[in-house]
C-alpha cells in the first residue's frame, strides 16, 4: 500500500495536471471520431459514385451518406423550345 501526501502547493499542480491530461484525452477522442467518420464519409461515397452499395445488414454502415452532385459541374438536362 502506498500513500501520497501533497506538501506545499503540490495538490493544486497535481490537480491542474490531472485536469489538462483529461481534457486532451477527451480531445484525442473527439478527434479519433471524427477521423473514423470521415474515413466512413469518404469510403461510402466513393462505393455509391461507382454504383456499389451496401444492402441488408450493412447497409447500416453508410446510414446518414448521401451522394450529391459535384460543385459547379453541368448535370445532364433539356430545355423546352418555343
Amino acid at each position: 500500500m502506498q500513500f501520497n501526501i501533497p506538501l506545499g502547493k503540490g495538490g493544486e499542480l497535481c490537480q491542474k495536471a490531472a485536469r489538462v491530461n483529461i481534457e486532451a484525452q477527451e480531445l484525442l477522442i473527439k478527434k479519433t471520431k471524427m477521423e473514423m467518420e470521415l474515413y466512413r464519409l469518404s469510403t461510402c461515397g466513393t462505393q455509391a459514385a461507382l454504383g456499389v452499395v451496401f444492402v441488408g445488414e450493412y447497409a447500416v454502415n453508410c446510414e446518414g451518406v448521401k451522394l450529391i452532385a459535384r460543385p459547379n459541374q453541368v448535370l445532364p438536362h433539356t430545355h423546352k423550345l418555343k
